[in-house]
């Protein structure tokens, strides 16, 4: 639907294709407008909220068991809702990382790493991080997470993501001493 503009009884005839490019203007600054008026509104979209710790890995497995390696390597992914099929989206980094590993699920649930609290590092690893905690026993379960701080290429400061899901580990019997194991054998042997 077209509306033409007041014209003074003065004023000269003004001509179609002017009259029609003087409309798209008006309707792209109407829109500018309205796109400016709801950022102001309702501010900045943080990319980084939405960001997690997922797919923890110890020596690239899940939740493994036997563990022979007195200091395993640790490993996750950073994703986030508005990726990209849920994907990391374009631009997002890791600059820091935070793990905890607990002797139990309660203590873990209570953010409280008796075994091991790295404390924030300033680091974009997320692949081969090596626990530096206690010494861990044979047989000794370690549950662990992960929280990251992320920013954008867009300059934003680093925000920190919600702790991660919880995983876990188990220690295998790593030294010959630990395996306490009599050999089958018929009695005539």
């Amino acid at each position: 639907m077209s509306r033409e503009l007041p014209r003074s009884p003065t004023a000269a005839p003004i001509d179609k294709p002017r009259q029609a490019a003087e409309e798209i203007l008006v309707n792209q600054l109407k829109t500018m407008t309205m796109i400016l008026a709801g950022l102001l509104l309702w501010g900045p979209v943080s990319v980084e909220a939405d960001a997690a710790a997922v797919n923890l890995r110890c020596e690239y497995r899940r939740d493994p068991m036997g563990i022979d390696q007195p200091s395993p390597s640790l490993s996750w992914e950073i994703v986030a809702d508005n990726g990209p099929d849920g994907g990391v989206p374009r631009g997002l980094r890791q600059t820091a990382y935070r793990v905890l590993v607990a002797s139990s699920e309660k203590l873990l649930a209570a953010d409280r790493g008796d075994l091991w609290d790295s404390g924030k590092v300033e680091s974009d690893q997320s692949v081969h991080v090596k626990y530096e905690g206690k010494p861990l026993s044979p047989r000794t379960a370690c549950f662990w997470k992960v929280r990251c701080w992320v920013a954008g290429l867009n300059g934003s400061s680093p925000e920190a993501t919600a702790w991660s899901k919880p995983a876990r580990w188990t220690m295998g019997l790593g030294a010959a001493d630990d395996w306490q194991a009599k050999c089958l054998a018929s009695p005539d042997a």
